[in-house]
């Protein structure tokens, strides 16, 4: 009697576990693309497609931070403010462009390497699933002597 109520258990919960489609995704395009060198003033393009691969309508928050890496330490920088907020129908997707400058003042820093990550978090409210995809560039060092 326990053997099968304990299979009936697992099957129970693998049929929970197996929806079709349950998932928020995430696609992330940038210009310059990840890997390259960038110069203060320079600007930086983010393409998102944020799609909703569930069966319902659902609430989707998507944040930004970026992480600063230098020879003396590593820096984060959470959410640029409030999230964007989507609502999307099952199936439905969304793409959106959001452009940054590179801080000219960045060139004055006394850091021999700063390395910049740009990372972006999809997270679905009612699916609860999230995707995430990021960016990283290099700053190109000062020129000796200023």
């Amino acid at each position: 009697m326990r053997k099968s109520l304990f299979a009936v258990l697992i099957v129970g919960v693998m049929a929970l576990g197996a929806s079709s489609a349950s998932a928020v995704t995430l696609e992330m395009t940038s210009s310059p693309e990840s890997g390259s060198t960038v110069s203060p003033g320079d600007e930086v393009s983010l393409g998102l497609t944020i799609t909703n691969e569930t069966d319902e309508k659902d609430i989707i928050m998507v944040r930004f931070n970026m992480t600063i890496e230098t020879d003396r330490g590593v820096i984060t920088i959470g959410g640029s403010g409030r999230p964007l907020r989507l609502r999307l129908a099952p199936g439905q997707s969304v793409s959106k462009s959001i452009a940054a400058v590179i801080p000219e003042g960045l060139a004055d820093l006394p850091f021999d390497f700063v390395k910049f990550t740009i990372k972006v978090v999809a997270e679905g409210k009612r699916s609860q699933t999230s995707a995430e995809d990021s960016v990283t560039l290099t700053l190109e060092p000062a020129p000796i002597g200023g």
